[in-house]
């Protein structure tokens, strides 16, 4: 009886330090596969509309990471504030004709 209850209880300790040390270890998860995505959603730090989309930008290949994908059009405010002629302009500083 008591050999008995000494192997269940050796076996349980056995189980439960594989499984504590299946948990503990902090090797990398391999896998293989492939990652498909429906829809994938761009965000930009300006809003604009798109001038141009990249070559890198193309469906199947890799990007990585600060990669140009798209291109903005010129934002038009900033535009039209250079096209337009100054309604003021500082004279030159007196006595230096």
């Amino acid at each position: 009886m008591w050999k008995r209850l000494l192997a269940v209880v050796v076996g349980l300790a056995v189980l439960i330090s594989l499984l504590y040390y299946d948990q503990a270890r902090r090797a990398p998860l391999k896998v293989s596969g492939f990652i498909e995505a429906d829809e994938i959603r761009l965000g930009s730090r300006v809003g604009g509309r798109v001038a141009k989309v990249e070559e890198a930008c193309k469906e199947g290949r890799k990007v990585s990471a600060g990669e140009l994908l798209i291109s903005l059009e010129e934002f038009d405010l900033g535009a039209r504030r250079l096209r337009r002629k100054p309604i003021w302009r500082p004279s030159a500083p007196r006595g230096t004709d």
